[in-house]
């Protein structure tokens, strides 16, 4: 009797160690360039997905997007889905002007979801070179969402080349990201 309670008290500690996020289908069709991190490659879904990292598109901009997830810290209070504008490969003396961010989700019948607040801290105009590193622009939603969920994201950047407009429409779905285990093994 006392090995099934042991059982039954362990299997509920190791039940709230595993972490559910929003990804999308590591083989959908609007995935453009392959994930910088090891750790997940083969994995079925992607929880954060390279918008951008061409050094012909951007003057070597690196664009990047984590779908809605929970901060661990906040576990049980909201969601967000942050963009990233990393600027470590940027040319000395390339400006590239951030036009415009536009980063929005809907249910999968269409209707909006109302985002609680937006913040970020992206300049208008980044110089490389001058402002190496890592800038985000945040939606924040409550912790009352669909588990199928359609993120849309558009960005017009612009650089000596040229203006670009980078379009993404991902369907994501609220899918186990990493357990307990695959934080203690991954050493």
């Amino acid at each position: 009797m006392k090995k099934f309670f042991l059982l039954i008290i362990v299997g509920l500690f190791f039940s709230g160690c595993m972490y559910y996020n929003y990804g999308v289908d590591a083989k959908n069709q609007n995935i453009k360039y392959e994930t910088r991190y090891d750790s997940v490659k083969g994995n079925k879904y992607q929880f954060a997905t390279t918008l951008l990292n061409s050094p012909n598109v951007g003057s070597g901009l690196y664009i990047e997007i984590r779908h809605l997830y929970k901060p661990y810290n906040k576990r049980d209070k909201e969601f967000i889905s942050a963009i990233e504008f990393n600027t470590h490969n940027l040319t000395e003396g390339t400006v590239v002007e951030i036009r415009s961010i536009d980063l929005s989700h809907r249910t999968s019948d269409g209707k909006k979801i109302i985002a609680e607040n937006a913040v970020g801290d992206v300049p208008k105009k980044i110089h490389g070179g001058k402002e190496d590193g890592v800038f985000y622009y945040k939606k924040i939603y409550s912790k009352n969402l669909p588990k199928n969920i359609i993120e849309n994201i558009s960005i017009i950047i612009k650089d000596e080349e040229g203006e670009y407009k980078i379009d993404y429409e991902f369907p994501l779905k609220y899918e186990l990201e990493y357990t307990f285990w695959d934080v203690m093994l991954s050493g």
